[in-house]
């Protein structure tokens, strides 16, 4: 009885410690991730100041967009993705800091005006271009009476260089 005793207890150690190794390891793999420059430059650079017009996060100077940075700092720290931090300040602040325009309502004109757009203007060209290609030119007209006079000249003209030559 003793000795099954020792077995059982030293079957609950050691399956203490690889519950303890398990739990180590999980905590090592949760730890913070270091974070740099450049990567919170190429997340902030998807993202666009709430306050200036056109300028996106990674070079705004306002004091927001340093706080704005600083929270995209640790939520990069915490193992988030670039496109978990988007949605988060998408969710957030609204479709605009991300620059890209929701798949939604009349937002769907910009996705969908462009290429058919594309298209129209292809069509229109490849018809003017046809047009043209079908058109033959025109036949010479016959010879206008200036015309007739100057052939009249140069006929008269030839005739005298040749008198000149055969002296």
């Amino acid at each position: 009885m003793m000795k099954s005793r020792r077995v059982l207890s030293s079957f609950s150690v050691m399956l203490m410690l690889a519950l303890l190794a398990a739990n180590a390891s999980q905590a090592l793999a949760q730890s913070p991730v270091s974070v740099t420059d450049d990567d919170v430059n190429r997340v902030a650079s998807q993202l666009y100041c709430p306050v200036c017009e056109n300028v996106t996060l990674d070079v705004c100077p306002t004091d927001i967009c340093a706080r704005w940075r600083e929270s995209l700092r640790g939520k990069l720290a915490l193992g988030w993705t670039d496109q978990q931090v988007i949605d988060y300040f998408v969710a957030q602040y609204g479709a605009s800091v991300s620059g890209i325009p929701p798949k939604e309502g009349l937002s769907m004109l910009l996705y969908g005006v462009p290429p058919a757009a594309a298209v129209l203007l292809l069509a229109g060209g490849f018809l003017i271009v046809r047009k043209y290609k079908a058109v033959k030119p025109a036949a010479t007209s016959p010879a206008s009476p200036a015309a007739a006079r100057s052939d009249g000249y140069r006929k008269k003209l030839e005739d005298d260089i040749e008198k000149e030559l055969e002296r």
